[in-house]
């Protein structure tokens, strides 16, 4: 803008410098306001891409944990999201109402402000979800009872005693629930796991080392009969093989621990420390123990 023939501006020229200025200006914050929102929008992108990179990882330590135990011999019903999220709540203290997704790391309670510390016996209950005395959850056992419950069934409107003992079974569950064998190895009727862990208890108390081996035998047919004396297939065994194999404990650990997202982990019992070393150096996690007098560290990738 110039001025006019008498070298001054005129209001009219005044005002269409004022609103250049004002349109420069406004041009300038709406250029800054669109490079915040694109940063915002990459941001955004990039946190949602790194969250879906961290649900499929999720998500695969899922698949192969329940992959494995059912590969183990658990039943299906013992892998589903609503028995998991059970034993989630068992073992796991968590905010009030914030229930897992089982793919999605646990919400912090004070963002940015949190230190989360994960202590963790897993021998005692951490590589057995269904708790340190291991109830009856291999797929042997579910048909079994379910064959059982089919035959009291078809007997109950015969029986009045039948169609009760259905609806204590059933209520019971499959995993509290254990057969009973008589001396010729049939099935003589179900107890609970509770009854018989009390009745190994109280008879083998106070006996001797070598009555305790006799005695160990005799419980071992009337609890853990198997096909044959040669074959060591008894419902007990069958059970803890399938609960305690390795692979599906190790894995469902490890997917744990990627849930939680812990800032510090102290793990008892692990004896398999360097399996856990590389696995969760690679989440960026350092592992250490003290074993003969060294410290073995291995720190992960940050």
């Amino acid at each position: 803008m110039t001025p006019g023939g008498n070298g001054e501006f005129t209001p009219r020229d005044r005002r269409i410098k004022q609103l250049e200025d004002e349109v420069g200006m406004l041009r300038g914050k709406l250029e800054a306001a669109e490079a915040k929102a694109e940063e915002r929008i990459a941001a955004e992108t990039a946190a949602k891409a790194e969250e879906e990179r961290n649900r499929q990882k999720l998500l695969k330590l899922k698949t192969d944990s329940l992959d494995a135990m059912t590969n183990a011999g658990i039943h299906k019903k013992f892998v589903d999201d609503s028995h998991l999220t059970m034993m989630w709540n068992k073992h796991f203290e968590h905010n009030a109402g914030d229930v897992p997704s089982l793919t999605t790391p646990l919400t912090r309670s004070y963002e940015g402000a949190n230190l989360r510390i994960l202590q963790w016996n897993i021998l005692a209950e951490g590589l057995v979800p269904e708790g340190f005395l291991m109830p009856l959850v291999s797929k042997e056992h579910v048909a079994k009872l379910d064959a059982y419950l089919a035959k009291l069934i078809a007997s109950a409107p015969e029986h009045e005693q039948s169609e009760h003992l259905v609806n204590k079974l059933s209520n019971r569950g499959h995993r509290s629930s254990v057969c009973k064998y008589d001396a010729d190895g049939n099935t003589e009727k179900w107890v609970t796991f509770a009854r018989m862990a009390i009745t190994m208890v109280d008879r083998m108390k106070g006996l001797h080392k070598d009555e305790k081996e006799a005695k160990g035998k005799e419980l071992k047919k009337e609890f853990n009969s198997g096909s044959d004396e040669k074959i060591d297939d008894g419902q007990l065994t069958v059970n803890e093989n399938a609960v305690v194999a390795p692979e599906h404990r190790l894995l469902r650990v490890l997917w744990m621990v990627s849930l939680m997202e812990p800032d510090i982990i102290a793990l008892q019992e692990c004896d398999n420390f360097t399996f856990f070393q590389r696995r969760v150096g690679k989440n960026g996690l350092c592992m250490w123990t003290r074993r003969r007098r060294s410290i073995y560290a291995y720190q992960g990738p940050s």
